[in-house]
């Protein structure tokens, strides 16, 4: 509630910059305040020596942010898709929604594996 009252994201609150100031996101490890507000959000990734100080298990990581990154690719998907529908070119919408929509149902099916799988 707070992050709407200050009409601003909650990441935003624990971390709100300059974002190229170092902040401690665990004791003795330091990492600029944008990967520390990235690795807040999940969408952390690269090979540099600040990615790989924040998690003991690269492959565990991903594992564990896949059905995340599963569901923002679907809700990204379907905002180009609302998108689409609003456009004026409405020929060229048919064959453009229906490939959304498919890669939207493949990656729906691969979030629905992925959590049947964490729930075994």
């Amino acid at each position: 509630m707070l992050a709407r009252a200050l009409n601003t994201a909650p990441v935003a609150l624990l971390h709100p910059g300059p974002y190229d100031s170092t902040v401690e996101v665990v004791p003795g490890i330091e990492v600029s305040e944008i990967r520390a507000a990235q690795w807040f959000s999940g969408l952390l990734s690269g090979p540099t020596d600040d990615v790989f100080r924040l998690f003991d298990n690269r492959a565990g990581y991903n594992r564990n942010l896949r059905r995340l990154r599963l569901a923002r690719e679907i809700w990204e998907l379907d905002e180009d898709k609302i998108a689409l529908m609003t456009a004026d070119e409405r020929s060229q919408l048919t064959d453009e929604l229906a490939q959304l929509q498919r890669r939207i149902d493949k990656l729906t099916d691969e979030l629905k594996a992925a959590e049947d799988d964490a729930h075994r």
